[in-house]
């Protein structure tokens, strides 16, 4: 399979893949460096008399080029930071208020990418990375170690991986999501955030879960972090009740 490079012309805005059909002819470090350049950290890279930057700025998760390739399946580890929460990130500085909006930013678009993916189906491996910033460089050996601890361990679970013919994002788990009714204020963020249909707001004027049982991938789920009252919650399903539906 060749290596495809993500990168995006800063002038322009357009996302090019280096290595794709007709884009061969450039020189591998160039277009890494080009891939690497994060804006406001490092500087563009010339190329053909064109200026790139990190891909990311467009996609950071481009597995459509891989689809692309005709692949059957498409694995992905993430070690970007995620919109997990974070505590005075507003007392580090401009830095630090700059890459952590460019974190949530990032994410939300992922997140989005991804509900409407289909196929070729993907396996998500998301390490529990969320205390390191995607732009704390000097954590690079650590990323890569549990990137590859997280791969490891998925390989040992066969039966989580999708088969031939699945459509979506694995692996996939059971949950249960609630509401806390005496902490829900009627905002209705739900409603705004959550796939369409998935709540309703009673005659109180509180939120309810239509479906509580819930399917979901890796990336299912953003929505509750746009609760103001952190009144929505999500825990895996009892251990029988996903046995059950297991086996049906």
């Amino acid at each position: 399979r060749p290596l495809i490079v993500n990168t995006v012309d800063i002038n322009s805005g357009m996302q090019v893949f280096w290595g794709a059909e007709g884009l061969e002819d450039v020189r591998v470090a160039d277009a890494v460096f080009a891939s690497c350049a994060m804006p406001g950290y490092l500087p563009p890279r010339e190329i053909r008399g064109r200026y790139y930057v990190d891909g990311a700025t467009v996609d950071n998760l481009p597995a459509a080029t891989a689809r692309n390739l005709g692949v059957d399946l498409v694995v992905t580890v993430d070690v970007s930071a995620s919109s997990a929460f974070r505590e005075d990130t507003q007392e580090e500085g401009f830095a630090a208020v700059f890459s952590r909006a460019t974190e949530i930013a990032m994410q939300s678009a992922l997140e989005l990418r991804m509900e409407r993916w289909t196929t070729p189906p993907i396996y998500f491996m998301h390490p529990r990375v969320e205390h390191i910033s995607a732009f704390s460089f000097d954590h690079l050996r650590e990323l890569v170690e549990e990137g590859y601890r997280e791969a490891a361990a998925a390989l040992d679970h066969p039966a989580d991986w999708p088969q031939r013919g699945d459509e979506g994002v694995y692996p996939k788990r059971r949950v249960t999501v609630r509401v806390q009714r005496e902490r829900c204020i009627g905002c209705g963020a739900c409603l705004v955030h959550a796939p369409p249909g998935m709540f309703v707001l009673d005659a109180q004027g509180k939120a309810v879960v239509t479906t509580p049982d819930q399917v979901w991938s890796p990336t299912d789920g953003g929505f509750i972090r746009h609760c103001p009252t952190y009144a929505i919650s999500a825990r895996p399903a009892p251990l029988t009740q996903a046995a059950g539906a297991a086996g049906s």
